[in-house]
Order: structure tokens, then sequence, then C-alpha cells
């Protein structure tokens, strides 16, 4: 992004900021016993969020609960904010209520 300070239409010049931050790479893990998705690795600038969530569907038995991301659950990739390039887990509950992944 570029960020304009105090320009005028009768200015001369004017001051650019620039502001340099990685590309990070998004990469999921998700057991098949729970479920048969498939999602491709991501791409998110540094400390945004993904556009979008990403729902796994769960196999019989199973209900996809959400993401793990360092030892914490994540529930809308779209507020997380990334730092780092991360692996994010499928976290499932089974029938008895049983956090599985």
């Amino acid at each position: 992004k570029i960020y304009l300070n105090e320009v005028t239409d009768d200015s001369d010049y004017f001051t650019i900021n620039a502001v340099y931050k990685k590309m990070l790479t998004v990469k999921y893990s998700i057991n098949t016993a729970y479920s048969a998705s498939v999602i491709r690795n991501d791409s998110v600038i540094e400390g945004n969020g993904l556009e979008s969530n990403r729902t796994v569907v769960a196999k019989t038995g199973y209900t996809f609960k959400g993401w793990f991301v360092q030892g914490r659950t994540v529930i809308d990739l779209s507020t997380y904010k990334f730092t780092e390039d991360t692996v994010l887990v499928a976290v499932f509950t089974d029938s008895e209520g049983n956090e599985v992944w």
C-alpha cells in the first residue's frame, strides 16, 4: 500500500511511506479418518486474515468444529491475524462430544 501525506493540488512534491509486509503460507492439516476434504494452501499478507473461512465436510458421526492454530481454537479465519507461516489443524467432535483431530 502507498500512503500519501498532505498532498494538495498545488504541491510540488509528496511523501511516500512504504510499508513492507511478507506474503505468508497457510497450510491445512485434515485427518482423513474424520473427513475426505482437501484444501489447497493459501497465501495471506502478514497481519491479515483470510478472505473467507475454510469449512471441512465431516464424515458420518463427526462434526467439524473449527481450526487449531498454535494451541488454540480459531473459529473465524477472516479475523485471525497471521504473523508467520502457519499450519491449521482441523478439529472435529465425535458423537459423544469429544474433540478429535
